[in-house]
């Protein structure tokens, strides 16, 4: 039997194009262009780029989010992090880190939890149904505060105090790390 494999994860190739990215730093597409050109991974070589690498350019997204940083094997202990027009932080932490939730999407949660527990509320074991029971009293709770919007996307909290949110954030988002972090 056999094995069907890529032909761009080649560890050689692969080894030496980590190498080549490491000595002459490409951006996203100029290095998979070269790996395109050598029949090489560059998402892979990149990664693996990662370990030797003294400078590291990355988004956003990729730098404040943890789990993102965890799957990239992005490690920032001991780092210095420079972010380029830090003015948009806001935004992005805010599309990181929240979800929109509708009025609609509530309401049919709360009718499906309440058609469950009423199918099931004989079955369910009295600590089962106490989480049932919480569960819809958060559903109760977001609906009173999505109720003035009549069912469009809502936000549910605002805040003035953007400052001290930020910084909030970034210090409980990088207290992992020992990373030293300068807005520019």
């Amino acid at each position: 039997v056999k094995i069907a494999r890529c032909p761009m994860l080649d560890r050689e190739k692969l080894q030496d194009f980590s190498d080549y990215l490491l000595a002459k730093p490409a951006d996203i597409e100029d290095a998979a262009s070269v790996g395109h050109r050598i029949k090489s991974c560059s998402y892979y070589a990149e990664r693996q780029a990662l370990i030797g690498a003294e400078v590291i350019v990355a988004p956003y997204n990729m730098v404040l989010h943890k789990s993102t940083r965890e799957a990239v094997g992005l490690n920032l202990h001991n780092s210095i992090l420079l972010i380029d027009e830090a003015h948009n932080l806001m935004d992005t932490i805010g599309s990181l880190h929240s979800a929109k939730i509708s009025g609609i999407h509530v309401l049919s949660a709360k009718q499906a939890l309440a058609a469950y527990k009423d199918k099931y509320k004989k079955r369910l074991s009295s600590k089962n149904l106490l989480y049932v029971n919480q569960l819809v009293y958060i559903l109760k709770a977001l609906e009173s505060q999505l109720q003035p919007c009549a069912g469009i996307t809502c936000t549910l909290f605002e805040t003035t105090e953007q400052d001290s949110l930020l910084n909030n954030f970034l210090s409980n988002a990088f207290s992992d790390s020992g990373c030293i972090f300068l807005g520019l």
